[in-house]
């Protein structure tokens, strides 16, 4: 077996393929004759035809199969060989495919980058720091009343906080547009749903107003069609509703998934649940920043395939999410452009930590995975079932390792980095988290 090797850039290989005659024409004889065995050809008993009208039916089909077998052989054979790393199936080009002769293909193929980690001692990051405060603690309790609030018929005018249920009509230069009409609509005053000016207007009216609104739709509108529009609504208010909060007592408490003796119990349940929380996103955003810094200093390039694949992914990720089968994806509803830069960020960050996994013999940590199937495994009414569930599903056992891993790489990367801490309130750190 032949292999000239050559070298085409750093991101893909080709290589030449030669599968000798001979070689072909033994397999493609012996096939031959074992279907000659077992075949039923009209006129002779099983396994009697001749052996020349056997070939003459099936030779063709019988030498494209050995030569495909071959030829895939002989390529993991030579990419094994010279410890290459293929991203995806190869593209076959046959180059001589001549009865009596050499089989030639040459094979063309994406390959997984080999990179050199940058210095770790010079990735420098900003390491997000924050406590949850009295007021948050308050506030969110306070938001939890206000989700489970009952909404009341108000009589007088409307605040910031009301409800307003409505009837409007928009025009854009006096003509009605798509989404213009809206009949029993009910908007939260101060909820910054609608565009700038519009619930404002909406402010200090009662049951029964009509009026109307000349607003302008803002420059970075997410529909481009209507951004900077000078606009008009009529407005009828049907009824203005003020919200009643529930008491702090036990069926409320049950209301939000907790069971607590008191008041006092059920803050320190939700302080205890908001610090959780708190903590993860903090980690979370310390590790996006901390990956993205050391992306910075291992530039690399990667194979098309290898994004193609994530973008992929992510589409069927995202129809699921959506609902929608994902073999009914049509392209212009899922543009591969608007998944593009995360996919590609995705695929570096993953060869680059899998770089860092191996250059460090990185093993998943025995103790690390049982504290993460343990914390996940207390979210259910019988938490050691669950965890005889992980230990007992490998597949859901190596989800678990992966995480494991990332955190161990996480922590190994900080020992070594540079950061400065940013102090964030609790608002900050959960915004666009």
């Amino acid at each position: 077996m032949k292999s000239p090797f050559s070298k085409k850039t750093k991101l893909d290989e080709t290589i030449l393929i030669t599968v000798p005659a001979k070689e072909i024409e033994e397999k493609v004889n012996k096939q031959l004759i074992d279907t000659q065995k077992n075949s039923k050809i009209k006129g002779f008993r099983k396994g009697k035809a001749p052996l020349d009208l056997v070939k003459k039916l099936y030779g063709n089909e019988i030498r494209s199969d050995v030569i495909n077998d071959s030829v895939s052989h002989s390529f993991y054979h030579i990419v094994e060989d010279k410890g290459l790393r293929p991203v995806g199936p190869p593209i076959m080009k046959p180059k001589n495919l001549t009865e009596g002769k050499d089989v030639k293909f040459e094979a063309t193929f994406d390959i997984y980058p080999e990179i050199k980690l940058g210095k770790l001692n010079k990735v420098n990051f900003i390491k997000p720091k924050s406590e949850l405060t009295e007021k948050d603690l308050k506030d969110a309790i306070l938001n939890l009343r206000k989700r489970m609030s009952k909404w009341n018929p108000k009589e007088g005018k409307s605040d910031i906080g009301d409800q307003v249920k409505i009837n409007f009509k928009g025009y854009i230069q006096e003509k009605e547009f798509e989404g213009n009409t809206a009949n029993d609509f009910v908007l939260e005053l101060g909820s910054n749903s609608m565009i700038p000016g519009f619930e404002e207007g909406l402010v200090g009216k009662e049951k029964g107003e009509e009026l109307t609104l000349d607003l302008s739709f803002p420059k970075d509108y997410h529909n481009s069609e209507f951004a900077s529009k000078q606009s008009k609504f009529e407005i009828e208010i049907l009824e203005v509703l003020k919200s009643e909060y529930p008491e702090m007592d036990d069926d409320f408490f049950k209301s939000v998934g907790i069971e607590a003796e008191d008041e006092e119990n059920f803050s320190k349940e939700i302080e205890k649940r908001l610090k959780d929380d708190l903590e993860r996103v903090i980690k979370n955003k310390s590790k996006t920043r901390l990956f993205d810094a050391l992306l910075e200093v291992t530039p690399f390039d990667i194979p098309p395939t290898m994004v193609s694949n994530e973008i992929n992914s992510m589409k069927e990720d995202s129809a699921k999410r959506m609902g929608v089968d994902p073999k009914k994806i049509k392209p212009e509803d899922f543009p591969d452009n608007a998944f593009l830069e995360d996919a590609t960020k995705r695929v570096k960050l993953g060869v680059l930590l899998n770089t860092v996994i191996s250059d460090n013999e990185i093993k998943p940590d025995a103790e690390n995975v049982k504290k993460l199937i343990e914390e996940r495994s207390s979210q259910y009414p019988n938490p050691q079932e669950v965890i005889n569930w992980f230990y007992s599903n490998d597949e859901q056992l190596k989800q678990i390792e992966f995480l494991s891993l990332e955190e161990q790489v996480y922590e190994y990367i900080l020992s070594k980095a540079n950061f400065t801490e940013e102090n964030l309130t609790y608002e900050e750190c959960l915004k666009n988290n």
